[in-house]
């Protein structure tokens, strides 16, 4: 059985790591907690953290986790909040729990227009996470012309890694490609 009262005491600890333990065992067994409403504050709280590893791991959290959430509409602006980090291992993470969890996001107009922002971010492991959130959404992306776009401009990025994620989701969609041509 998992300790709650022990992983929340982590989560308002004073130590940085005890809150990043904290938040890694949120993400490891937040859908087999008793109290899912304390263990979802605990966690919204830690996505805010002043310490960028603590918000990474809360970001890998919501990402697992994000089904299990009892308020979606909040985890979903935490997570945007996240992709504009000022820290780009923090954007890189939460940019994969976008792409992981867009088909559960109430508001996917808005996911979309987040996601495009992601294949612009000025760091290529963003942007590779990005490419690969538009391949394994494709099909649930409510403009799909300009998600071709995105994918199209992201195969002729200067990083390699980039070019070929981003050539994968082309060739792994494109039977949902609007104009073949």
């Amino acid at each position: 059985m998992v300790d709650q009262a022990g992983i929340h005491s982590k989560a308002v600890s004073g130590d940085v790591d005890e809150r990043r333990r904290a938040a890694y065992q949120l993400g490891s067994f937040f859908a087999d907690l008793p109290d899912r409403d304390t263990a979802w504050k605990d966690l919204h709280k830690l996505t805010q953290d002043k310490n960028s590893r603590v918000r990474r791991r809360a970001a890998d959290a919501l990402g697992s986790n994000f089904q299990h959430i009892p308020d979606r509409d909040t985890a979903w602006k935490d997570l945007i909040q996240l992709t504009q980090d000022k820290n780009s291992r923090v954007r890189r993470r939460a940019a994969y729990a976008l792409g992981s969890n867009f088909q559960h996001i109430p508001d996917r107009d808005t996911a979309w227009k987040d996601l495009h922002k992601l294949t612009e971010d000025k760091d290529s492991g963003v942007r590779v996470s990005a490419a690969d959130a538009l391949g394994s959404n494709f099909q649930h992306i409510p403009d799909r012309k300009a998600a071709w776009k995105d994918l199209h401009q992201l195969t002729q990025d200067k990083n390699s890694r980039v070019r070929r994620r981003a050539a994968y989701a082309l060739g792994s969609n494109f039977q949902h490609i609007p104009d073949r041509d």
